[in-house]
């Protein structure tokens, strides 16, 4: 069908927003799978932004950005800002997904950017500034309904749960059942 010259729709994905969180939930699972003395994450917070195309924003389309940040003290360590951005990054190549930024810049610390796509479109963007965060991003997805609410990974705790306070119907209020 000829559009008159203007840009198409995103192109289609395996999944929708009905899905998006728990596969990039996925995709934050695999990025810390076996990373030697993995600290955990103090805190986890869930975009949704706005899709645009030829300057206009696409209804029918949204993009969820899911962040997970480590603490200061961590982001200080040589372990989590150097050690995991240089382990990260050889998984990401290894892995054969596209490596389109890797940066550093700075000194005492040096900042480092890395960012990597998946085939399936998930895009990891892994940030070692004052904070050390890794980013998970869907693109451009079909909008859809959803209920979901996956737990935050690398014991964040509830208070600085910030995806799940904003989008989960749980009272984060209430102290949480204890788990044997």
């Amino acid at each position: 069908m000829d559009n008159g010259g203007e840009v198409e729709t995103p192109p289609e994905r395996e999944f929708d927003q009905s899905t998006a969180w728990s596969r990039m939930e996925e995709a934050v699972a695999e990025a810390i799978d076996g990373v030697p003395d993995f600290p955990g994450f103090e805190e986890r917070r869930l975009l949704e932004l706005a899709c645009t195309h030829n300057g206009a924003v696409d209804e029918e389309y949204t993009k969820l950005e899911l962040t997970y940040v480590f603490s200061a003290e961590d982001s200080e360590t040589n372990l989590v800002r150097e050690e995991y951005v240089e382990l990260l990054r050889s998984r990401w190549v290894e892995a054969g997904y596209d490596v389109h930024r890797d940066e550093s810049y700075g000194k005492d610390p040096i900042f480092h950017e890395v960012e990597a796509t998946r085939p399936d479109g998930i895009n990891y963007w892994l940030v070692a500034a004052n904070y050390v965060s890794l980013k998970v991003q869907s693109g451009c997805v079909k909008k859809a309904s959803s209920d979901e609410c996956p737990p935050p990974l690398g014991n964040v705790p509830p208070d600085n749960d910030l995806a799940g306070r904003q989008n989960c119907a749980r009272n984060y209020d209430e102290p949480a059942e204890e788990t044997k």
